[in-house]
């Protein structure tokens, strides 16, 4: 029947190993994810994205600061 048999070019082809990707850290700061409130170092809320501009504004709920951050600024954070 022949309907489970691989094909000859299946057995032939590039193994990917896709573990490279896992095993590599991921950042600890990634554009539109909140950051860190500059005043008191809590935890930030993400309100608003510009993706025209790439600048994202947050705001803390402890202190109640606001903030903006620009894609190359939350990159620079590592």
């Amino acid at each position: 029947m022949g309907v489970f048999r691989k094909q000859a070019h299946d057995r032939d082809s590039e193994v990917i190993d896709l573990r490279d990707s896992v095993l590599q850290p991921r950042p600890v700061f990634e554009f539109g994810f909140p950051t860190r409130c500059p005043e008191c170092r809590n935890r930030g809320y993400l309100d608003h994205i510009d993706l025209a501009r790439k600048v994202q504004y947050e705001h803390c709920a402890s202190c109640w600061a606001k903030w903006e951050r620009s894609e190359d600024d939350v990159y620079s954070l590592h």
